[in-house]
């Protein structure tokens, strides 16, 4: 069974703004400082008007004990991003380094709204472990939306200067 998450995060700038922002490896970097990430790298490659991007993190995260004791305590995973040509969109997929029996995968989307953007991330986690992959698969949605809701005031923050 898989657990399903809609996160909708609203910015006091157009689209092109927020996903310039979004795209700003400087700013970027600067977020995830900010925000007390220890490991941050960003990979990109054009084709055909189209943007791969894969993001190494190593977020702040103490890891629950029966994730450590399954698993061990690394929790930094790659983020594989591919945009569309547009930049309003791309699809993403989480791949951990401390399991492969964990799949993370969605779209996210950058919507006009009134005067703001709308972006919204939508996805689901499915963990292929007996016993507890249920759990493995809601504290990494929790974990996801409060990365994206702390993301999303920095951003906010940033877009208004």
């Amino acid at each position: 069974m898989a657990k399903l998450f809609d996160i909708e995060d609203t910015f006091p700038a157009s689209p092109e703004e927020v996903v310039a922002l979004v795209l700003d490896t400087a700013r970027q970097e600067a977020m995830y400082r900010e925000l007390g990430y220890e490991k941050w790298n960003e990979e990109r490659a054009e084709s055909g008007g189209g943007l791969e991007r894969v993001l190494a993190i190593q977020p702040p995260v103490a890891l629950p004990g029966f994730i450590r004791k399954a698993f061990g305590n690394n929790a930094g995973y790659r983020e594989y991003q591919s945009w569309a040509s547009d930049r309003r969109s791309y699809a993403w997929k989480v791949v951990f380094d401390l399991t492969e029996r964990l799949e993370f995968s969605g779209r996210c989307t950058f919507e006009a709204k009134g005067e703001g953007c709308v972006r919204r991330i939508r996805g689901e986690a499915r963990a292929r472990v007996p016993l507890v992959g249920g759990r493995l698969e809601a504290y990494v949605v929790g974990e996801a939306e409060k990365s994206e809701h702390a993301s999303a005031r920095w951003m906010a923050d940033h877009l208004r200067e």
